[in-house]
């Protein structure tokens, strides 16, 4: 039996065995007086039976008052009342992530003191501290970094272990996590060990709270808010001060360097004069006057200005979120977002209540901020597939093609061009000699004027004909518009840069369209591009190497085949069968209308490549293994000399 003895300020406790003692009294702790002390036993593999009175099993040689005959205002009773059914609560609250779960189990617990117990986390932790641990933890509620040195605390299985024990205890339970609480697994794991001794209940706090919780939860942020002041305040009158002293210290020793220049001025002339004075001579130096100006101190700053305003709109203001903790980071909403699900009555709960708002608003909240989620964070399963591999295998061969035909007409092109810029230069030069000869002649008196007419014939007839474009929609062979050159003549260095991003990414809206249609998500966000990218392409989609800052600069580039919406999800505005040529016609397409606005001094439409982007055969990132042991994946830039650098144009 275990015996508490109180007498006055000062306790003890001592553990009898079948009425006798057989251990030393040891002093209660001075915070345990006055409180209730409940008797707590650990043994391993035994069965333990308690008897808490009326009369003991063995008495000892004294008299002594047992639990179950104590007197009223010697212990406190618990507020937890046995049901009637004998059936307690299994409360488990569903909520999204960071939209006030913890907070409404806070508000739930305060309205029912006593009745439930929490199991979660941070009552793990908290029963840990109450133990004499020193919690040491880092980050938001259930994605934080535990570090006590135990593998059951640091891996918080803990809490699965608490599930497991929790049904030996008669007593209504609140069963309390955001991301375990989200899935349907998770749930029906945590009531299954419950179906007998309790009524399983889950509470559904999706959506828009009620006037009272939003009430409670603005008060908080106004608080923190005002904290917030309160400390930036105190910082900027610190700063100030600081400010004032060194002003005013600078101020302090501009006068003492003034006092000492004139100090300076006094004791040279004083030396003279007793020098004269010595030497029987006449002073005819006068004393100098002090017509130093005096240092003026500058006007003084405003002090700091201590009148609080709060530009928060706290009409959108629901949820406090301890303004310094969430429930969870990024990484674990991504890595969980797949798998949530609304309640449903099919995963065995007796009841299922909803605390804000009725069930088809709830749903409809939950649907709208679960796709958003689930949008913005890339789908696992989607990879490269057969059909992909193919299609980028025909791209390859297609362009590796036309980029030596390129190499050689770009050649042709710029020999063609020399030969020009020289039979130019030779023409120019036998005008410059003929104005001369004239001039020389007229100078003389020698010969007839020439007529300015015929001495600017060579020019004319030194000039051919441009032919004219050919219209990019009508031609039928690209590598041929009928002249013997390609469409893609004069491409430049940028315009396969571009041509290639628009079939990559034509090819990877479509594979992404038909792997994700059963999931719940808008399209391929443009916050996942560069994940997918990387996983079918093997490099990074890096705004920076086409000139512009972001992804969206980017694709503009391109509009003409990726299209961005409202919700930042991008699509291919041409069928999944759409012929390679047809990219090769928008790009050509694309250059002669950027060459036009060039021509026009338009230099916002020039194309600045940083780094030139990698345009590698088609071969998806190898595995982790295969990669390290082969070194890095198989990738080639761009032909160097193929092409102009820059706009090139006609």
């Amino acid at each position: 039996g275990v015996l508490q003895k109180v007498e006055g300020e000062e306790g003890t406790v001592a553990l009898y065995k079948n009425g006798v003692r057989v251990s030393e009294s040891l002093p209660l702790p001075k915070e345990m007086l006055g409180k209730p002390v409940f008797p707590a036993l650990t043994f391993r593999s035994a069965v333990i039976n308690t008897n808490f009175g009326p009369e003991p099993w063995t008495a000892p040689k004294f008299k002594v008052t047992m639990l179950g005959k104590a007197a009223a205002p010697d212990v406190v009773a618990s507020p937890n009342k046995r049901p009637a059914d004998h059936k307690y609560e299994l409360l488990v609250p569903v909520g999204l992530p960071n939209e006030g779960l913890y907070e409404w189990a806070d508000w739930f617990q305060a309205r029912n003191v006593g009745k439930y117990e929490e199991i979660s986390i941070r009552s793990a932790l908290k029963w840990l501290e109450n133990s004499g641990y020193r919690t040491r933890t880092s980050g938001p509620r259930e994605a934080m970094e535990l570090n006590f040195g135990v593998r059951e605390l640091d891996d918080k299985s803990m809490r699965k272990d608490m599930l497991r024990a929790a049904h030996i205890q008669k007593r209504n339970l609140l069963v309390l996590g955001v991301l375990p609480n989200l899935s349907k697994k998770e749930r029906k794991a945590a009531i299954t060990t419950y179906c007998d001794n309790f009524k399983r209940v889950c509470k559904v706090v999706i959506g828009e709270p009620t006037d009272e919780f939003k009430d409670i939860a603005q008060t908080e942020v106004k608080k923190a808010v005002r904290a917030a002041w309160e400390i930036d305040i105190a910082k900027k009158k610190k700063e100030q001060a600081h400010r004032r002293r060194v002003k005013a210290a600078k101020h302090k020793l501009a006068v003492k360097k003034v006092a000492l220049k004139r100090a300076t001025k006094h004791y040279k002339w004083a030396e003279k004069e007793l020098q004269a004075a010595v030497a029987d001579t006449e002073m005819e130096e006068q004393e100098p006057a002090d017509d130093e100006e005096e240092p003026v101190m500058s006007e003084d700053e405003p002090d700091v200005d201590e009148n609080f305003t709060d530009p928060t709109d706290y009409s959108k203001v629901w949820f406090s979120d301890n303004r310094h903790l969430g429930d969870l980071n990024g990484r674990e909403v991504e890595r969980m977002a797949h798998s949530y699900s609304f309640p449903s009555a099919d995963e065995g709960f007796d009841e299922i209540t909803y605390e804000w708002r009725g069930e088809a608003e709830a749903k409809q909240h939950y649907d709208e901020v679960v796709t958003r989620m689930k949008t913005e964070n890339p789908l696992p399963h989607v990879a490269a597939d057969a059909e992909f591999k193919e299609a980028c295998n025909a791209w390859v061969s297609a362009r590796t093609a036309w980029r030596k035909k390129h190499a050689v007409v770009s050649e042709a092109i710029a020999k063609v061009e020399r030969e020009k810029r020289a039979a130019a230069l030779k023409a120019k030069v036998e005008r410059a000699r003929a104005q001369i000869e004239e001039k020389t002649k007229g100078d003389k008196g020698e010969g007839e004027e020439v007529d300015g007419d015929k001495a600017e014939a060579p020019a004319e007839e030194a000039k051919e004909e441009e032919p004219e474009e050919v219209e990019v929609w009508a031609v039928d062979d690209i590598d041929d518009v009928g002249t013997g050159q390609p469409l893609y003549a004069y491409f430049g260095t940028e315009d396969w840069v571009l041509l290639g991003l628009r079939f990559e990414l034509h090819m990877l809206c479509h594979t992404f369209k038909k792997q994700a249609e059963k999931d719940e998500v808008k399209g391929l966000h443009v916050k996942t591009l560069d994940h997918y990218f990387y996983k079918f392409f093997g490099r990074r989609f890096n705004p920076d190497n086409f000139g512009v800052d972001s992804t969206a600069g980017v694709l503009g580039l391109i509009d003409d085949t990726i299209a961005l919406d409202d919700d930042g999800c991008i699509t291919s505005s041409h069928p999944v069968d759409t012929p390679v040529e047809t990219f090769v016609k928008l790009t050509e397409e694309a250059r002669r209308d950027r060459s036009a606005k060039i021509e026009a001094g338009d230099d916002s439409a020039k194309i600045r490549l940083r780094g030139l982007p990698a345009e590698p055969d088609f071969a998806p990132r190898r595995s982790r293994s295969r990669s390290r042991s082969r070194g890095r994946t198989n990738q080639r830039s761009l032909p160097r000399g193929s092409g102009a650098r820059g706009s090139a144009h006609r």
